[in-house]
């Protein structure tokens, strides 16, 4: 397949990811090595590529993606790929049909090759999530694909994309110190400038490890395969990691399990963490802790725009938005969601569903004021020396005015 244009567009099922997706287009959700919009140009290799949000996200994508457009297809002819497609080698070979169509996976549109008429009419719509009527008229064709549905879906997806990911890498021999045990070091894969303690454990017999720049991993950490953890990321000593995925500049201590942590996040003390998905500047207080099984083994439901979901999986933790934070001992319930800059600390259990900019304290909720937890994700940021930018305040101010009658319900309920 020749190479051409790409745009990777968010859809009208973007709402399933719930507050994951509030501050963040889909495509960039992280699954294995990459986000999914990284995947997507990696795989294909565009000529040139743009990328397609709702309007209020587009500032901030701008400016997370230098160089690239942001709701502008200024192309003759355009291949649309959906931000929930996990693309694959399979799927760029599924492709080769020429001329305009729509490519399917049973009811869900994968990816689109538009023209003419049709990518005027998409043009048009581009400033919100695309629906069934961008493609009317195109031919369709069925394809197999894989693409993800739900949070809990990039958790059960993560460990084999991190497989393929590293099939992709370079080989290349990495150098261990003598005081760290590498099983299988074939599979393990440092960037520069890593340092590894002493007693630590890198276990890749069931799956590749990949550490980025700047790396650091404490004393008796243990890291087992499938793993990434991105650039400047420290692994405190003791800290269990385990078919995870952890974002650059994060601070991870205690049991990590099946996870994924989009990056800029804490949880830097005891308490286990699994089944998760957090999003970025996070920070779980000492002692926080996941459920992520229900006592009876069951598939676990999980609030999903307003309405429990019942997930059919048996393993399911909790997903956190930007910006929200937990006290010390907090205790999340297995299929939890929390918004965009929430404090909680509530005694017990704390409830599965919290909306976004909600202090949740005892038995009473109320509204984070908005200036106050601004400021706040301000002095956070900074001490990543990372700007609040005009573009990311906006945002945030955009997800607190459009949550304010999810949270006043939520208040007046508690």
């Amino acid at each position: 397949m020749a190479s051409e244009p790409i745009c990777v567009f968010e859809d009208e099922q973007v709402e399933r990811f719930g507050p994951l997706v509030a501050t963040r287009a889909a495509f960039a959700l992280r699954l294995g090595m990459t986000t999914l919009a990284e995947r997507a140009r990696a795989v294909l290799q565009p000529t040139t590529a743009a990328l397609a949000c709702r309007s209020a996200l587009g500032p901030s994508v701008a400016e997370d993606h230098p160089g690239m457009l942001v709701n502008e297809v200024p192309f003759d002819r355009c291949l649309f790929v959906n931000a929930r497609a996990v693309v694959d080698e399979r799927l760029k070979q599924s492709l080769g049909r020429p001329g305009d169509c729509v490519f399917r996976s049973g009811d869900e549109v994968v990816v689109a090759r538009a023209s003419g008429a049709t990518l005027e009419r998409v043009r048009s719509l581009i400033g919100r999530p695309l629906g069934d009527d961008a493609w009317d008229g195109l031919p369709t064709e069925e394809i197999e694909a894989h693409l993800v549905r739900y949070p809990w879906d990039m958790i059960s997806a993560n460990p084999q994309r991190i497989v393929e990911d590293f099939e992709r890498l370079p080989s290349r021999e990495s150098r261990f110190p003598a005081d760290v045990r590498c099983i299988q070091p074939d599979a393990v894969r440092l960037g520069g400038r890593c340092r590894l303690a002493a007693g630590v454990v890198l276990d890749a017999r069931r799956g590749p490890i990949v550490l980025g720049d700047g790396v650091e991993v404490g004393a008796n950490a243990v890291i087992l395969g499938p793993a990434v953890v991105l650039s400047e990321t420290r692994i405190h000593p003791l800290t269990l990691v385990e078919a995870s995925t952890i974002g650059p500049m994060c601070r991870m201590g205690g049991e990590i399990r099946e996870c994924v942590i989009q990056g800029y996040s804490n949880k830097q003390h005891s308490g286990f963490l699994g089944h998760s998905y957090l999003g970025e500047w996070v920070n779980l207080g000492a002692e926080t802790t996941t459920s992520d099984l229900k006592n009876n083994y069951g598939p676990v439901r999980v609030p999903i725009d307003g309405r429990p979901v019942d997930s059919g999986e048996r393993f399911v933790g909790s997903y956190v938005a930007d910006h929200t934070k937990s006290a010390i001992g907090s205790r999340f319930s297995t299929g939890s969601v929390f918004g965009v800059s929430c404090l909680l600390y509530a005694r017990g259990f704390l409830p599965k569903y919290v909306p976004s900019f909600t202090w949740l304290g005892g038995e009473n909720a109320e509204t984070y004021a908005l200036d106050r937890a601004i400021e706040t994700a301000r002095t956070v940021m900074a001490r990543r020396n990372v700007d609040l930018t005009p573009a990311r305040e906006a945002l945030l101010r955009h997800v607190y005015e459009s949550t304010t009658e999810e949270r006043e319900a939520f208040a007046a309920s508690a």
